[in-house]
């Protein structure tokens, strides 16, 4: 019996591990950006991480570009931002974990809502628990109008 529950604590202790190590990939990936950055603040932040590519997309607003970010460790998680071509700044960040069952926690919402801003001045759109976008109001009736 002792064994036993030495065997299950450690199984426990090894699957909680790697949760943690997890949560914390995924904290060390997504709040590597936010509103207001520059693309080269961002470039520069995700470069300390290693192996995470960006993926350039059609179908932004004008004056604006659309980038994919996504790391090779973690393949499920992406940030897909919108920047201004005139001043490089990140205009909207679009959150993503991938995968069944994937979701953000209201923690985690929160703390990246946090590094942009004071949540009344944004727009916040929760597509579904998966992924949600942080931009502000102004770039959110860009994108709107933009997608008709």
């Amino acid at each position: 019996m002792k064994k036993l529950f030495i065997i299950l604590a450690l199984g426990f202790s090894l699957i909680t591990g790697g949760w943690a190590q997890d949560q914390e990939a995924d904290t060390a990936f997504f709040s590597k950006v936010h509103l207001g950055m520059t693309m080269d603040e961002v470039r520069k932040s995700y470069h300390e991480l290693g192996n995470v590519d960006a993926l350039w997309h059609s179908g932004a607003p004008p004056g604006q570009e659309q980038v994919d970010f996504r790391s090779d460790t973690v393949p499920q998680r992406r940030t897909v931002i919108y920047y201004s071509v005139a001043d490089n700044k990140i205009l909207s960040v679009i959150y993503w974990k991938l995968g069944e069952g994937e979701t953000f926690s209201k923690a985690e919402r929160n703390h990246l809502i946090k590094l942009s801003g004071n949540k009344a001045d944004l727009a916040v759109t929760i597509f579904d628990g998966s992924q949600f976008e942080v931009t502000t109001p102004k770039q959110f009736k860009i994108e709107a109008a933009n997608d008709q």
